[in-house]
């Protein structure tokens, strides 16, 4: 009996948000300490849930919440990729909630495939983030291959130990092919991804990009699996879910029995768990190096799992459908849903995408390694050249801090040749007063006048303690002084 002639208790959506929890997972093991907020620590646990119960819309409402609020926890710092991650959990939540209410008080009937009401938004989503990240990378910067960030992710590659024969300092030619690549592998896969014959040629250039760069940043393949998978039309989805749910009852039942599936599942949980807190372990005893993407604790190998999960994934949907000759079916309507209140949060998205240019913040705008910079009056964007656009005053008012007896400031900001926003400056004063009752000594050139304060927390400027939800929002990298410029996440 072929896959597309079983019955399948595995549904589309719920192998989809089986992927979601996937990522969530990923994501914690990769670069969060999950530890520091009951946030996290539930929305682990309830993605490992969810791992298992894809098909309750109870447990995936959970999976959703719990991971929006374990983001916004982490804001106004957190991952590009994550805060877009937090925004599509917004939109699978309310159709989760809605349905939930419509349910509870109006007897309808259960409707497990509800959240497809918004996969349409969230296709036009990840196609607007591709675009996104081509716009920000037309700066001035991002074509220098000395200091280009496509150029700089591959050395990091090179030299990341994977043993692959790749030379660590490419010759001139090498690096404008990896910038001008980068470039036109970025704008191709949206194009591909929004016609409908091209949906396969799409998975298979995005699939190999993705997992090239996922060798040192693992977790975000998972996600691109998931997002992925909303791409593949509805002929080759249906039979696709019904594989993959043989092969799971294959390894888990069929293998060991219900109660052994169980206790194989009760593993995994236990197993998931303790990596992930050996790896912040591992951390927090030095063995961490480059963040996330080069860790050279012993763990390193275990934890690559995520990036062969991804690589496996990949492989299995390719041979599938070529096998079949699934890649010639084409794709349904892609960006059409008649719940018109989802669209809503496009416009948000994009102004959330622009705010670089408006002054208002530079991280969680889909700026990924992308070399723009927009702060301290300067402006290396090729298309939305000058300042006139800017609208709010944050990135211009930048502070040079001269001497100060805080040693990490006196690392970052004086050895390092950095600037500081003033709304950061005086957060990072507010924040370091509510946690340490030492001394806080700063001098600094502000406007070009120097000022010098012997103790913080007496300063009534510097203690102007701005708005929660503009703490939460607005966040200023820092900024290299003068003509050095530098790759940056």
């Amino acid at each position: 009996m072929t896959p597309s002639e079983t019955r399948s208790n595995l549904s589309y959506t719920s192998l989809f948000m089986m992927l979601w929890c996937l990522m969530i997972i990923a994501e914690y093991d990769n670069m969060f300490n999950w530890r520091d907020s009951p946030y996290h620590v539930l929305s682990i646990l309830t993605a490992y849930t969810g791992l298992f119960f894809a098909r309750s819309k109870y447990v995936m409402a959970a999976v959703c919440l719990f991971q929006m609020l374990s983001c916004f926890k982490d804001m106004p710092v957190t991952a590009n990729h994550w805060f877009f991650s937090m925004i599509l959990s917004g939109l699978l939540l309310c159709t989760l909630g809605w349905q939930i209410v419509r349910d509870r008080f109006n007897n309808a009937p259960i409707d497990t495939e509800y959240p497809k009401k918004v996969f349409p938004v969230i296709r036009l989503l990840v196609v607007l983030m591709y675009f996104m990240a081509v716009f920000h990378k037309l700066n001035t910067d991002f074509f220098d291959p000395q200091v280009s960030c496509a150029v700089h992710i591959w050395e990091q590659i090179a030299s990341g130990g994977f043993m692959l024969p790749l030379p660590a300092d490419p010759p001139l030619w090498f690096r404008h092919l990896l910038i001008y690549g980068t470039l036109l592998i970025e704008l191709t896969i949206p194009v591909l991804l929004s016609m409908r014959r091209t949906w396969f040629v799409a998975l298979i250039v995005g699939g190999g990009f993705h997992l090239m760069t996922g060798l040192i940043m693992r977790h975000f393949p998972v996600l691109i699996c998931a997002l992925y998978f909303l791409f593949i039309p509805k002929g080759a989805a249906r039979p696709l879910t019904q594989k993959f749910e043989t092969l799971i009852r294959r390894i888990s039942q069929d293998s060991f029995g219900v109660i052994g599936a169980l206790i194989l599942q009760a593993v995994v949980m236990t197993l998931g768990s303790v990596l992930a807190f050996l790896h912040d372990y591992s951390r927090e005893i030095g063995h961490y190096r480059w963040g996330a993407y080069a860790d050279q604790s012993a763990l390193w190998p275990l934890l690559r799992v995520w990036w062969l999960l991804a690589a496996a994934v990949f492989g299995m949907t390719v041979f599938f459908v070529i096998r079949h000759g699934y890649y010639r079916i084409q794709r349904d309507q892609l960006f059409r849903t008649r719940w018109f209140a989802a669209y809503a949060v496009v416009p948000v998205f994009m102004l959330n995408c622009l705010a670089p240019y408006l002054g208002l913040k530079t991280v969680d705008t889909m700026a990924m390694w992308s070399n723009l910079n927009t702060l301290n009056g300067e402006n290396n964007h090729m298309v939305l050249r000058g300042n006139g656009w800017k609208v709010f005053p944050y990135g211009d008012d930048m502070v040079e801090i001269i001497d100060t007896n805080v040693p990490e400031w006196r690392q970052k900001l004086v050895y390092e040749n950095r600037l500081v926003a003033w709304t950061m400056l005086k957060q990072m004063v507010q924040d370091r007063v509510r946690t340490s009752r030492a001394r806080i000594y700063l001098k600094y050139r502000r406007g070009g006048l120097v000022e010098t304060v012997d103790d913080a927390a007496w300063n009534p400027e510097l203690m102007d303690t701005n708005p929660y939800w503009f703490r939460k929002c607005v966040f200023i990298k820092l900024v290299s002084k003068g003509e050095v410029r530098e790759c940056s996440w």
